[in-house]
């Protein structure tokens, strides 16, 4: 009886011992979770393999990229936009502008260079890099023009014929024939005053006089009676080379608009 009293306490001690030990070892484990998530960062996981996962981050790091740059401990890259256009000389050239290059050359400006130089497209599908110092601006869409009756209006967009689609001064819209249709002063264009000074032209108030901006970027309003178009920005691109049906129905076109007679513009019966 004695012996099995002793049994039962030796046994009774060692588990109390294992309990303990076990006891132990979990608040250990428990210290050491707390640690490694402070160190390193990561989290417990409850699943069957207890597998230790970084954290994901609460922001973007597009975020924590503005956040660390408004503190000014970083720089944070920024793309520009694109370069629509450049004014060289008191003249704006814009993406989608005509050009005319030395040469007799007829190209349309598809995007600007670092250098400040255009890429164009030629009239004949040429892809090509023009030097902004050797371009002149020719007709292109947002120009104002005037017909022979005396209505102004804007170009909107050109026909395969080469003549003008126009939104008048009214509102109206009209198809302009392109050799009967004078440009006048646009945005854009390098203007002269009677003082001899020279300014860009960045609009037309309710009066009809000319808004700019000078070289040194001063804004001002000068009287339109008192400016002058440089000869460089008013020049006329040469005609373009039609095929020789459009050819025949321009041809038809100011015949029937001299003669007021009403024709069918089609290639049957031409």
């Amino acid at each position: 009886m004695a012996f099995a009293l002793a049994v039962y306490r030796f046994v009774d001690h060692r588990r109390a011992a294992r309990a303990l030990a076990v006891a132990v070892l979990l608040v250990l484990a428990r210290l050491w979770q707390g640690m490694q998530r402070r160190v390193y960062g990561v989290s417990r996981m409850t699943l069957p393999l207890k597998t230790l996962l970084p954290q994901v981050p609460a922001v973007a790091a597009e975020s924590a990229a503005c956040e660390v740059n408004d503190r000014g401990t970083d720089e944070v890259e920024v793309k520009g936009p694109k370069v629509s256009s450049v004014i060289y000389q008191c003249v704006a050239f814009r993406i989608g502008d005509f050009v005319t290059y030395p040469g007799n050359q007829v190209g349309r400006i598809v995007g600007i260079d670092d250098d400040g130089d255009l890429f164009v497209r030629t009239d004949h599908g040429r892809k090509a890099v023009w030097y902004i110092s050797k371009c002149s601006k020719a007709l292109s869409a947002g120009d104002r023009v005037q017909y022979p009756c005396g209505e102004v209006g804007t170009v909107m967009e050109f026909d395969e014929d080469g003549d003008l689609h126009v939104r008048k001064d009214g509102g109206a819209t009209a198809r302009w024939y392109a050799s009967k249709t004078r440009r006048l002063l646009s945005v854009g264009d390098k203007v002269q005053y009677t003082c001899g000074e020279v300014a860009t032209v960045v609009g037309f108030d309710c009066d009809g006089d000319i808004m700019v901006v000078t070289p040194n970027g001063r804004k001002a309003t000068w009287f339109a009676q008192k400016c002058l178009l440089t000869p460089e920005t008013g020049s006329r691109p040469p005609e373009p080379t039609l095929p020789p049906a459009a050819e025949q129905r321009r041809a038809a076109r100011e015949l029937a608009d001299a003669l007021n007679v009403a024709i069918n513009d089609s290639d049957d019966d031409l």
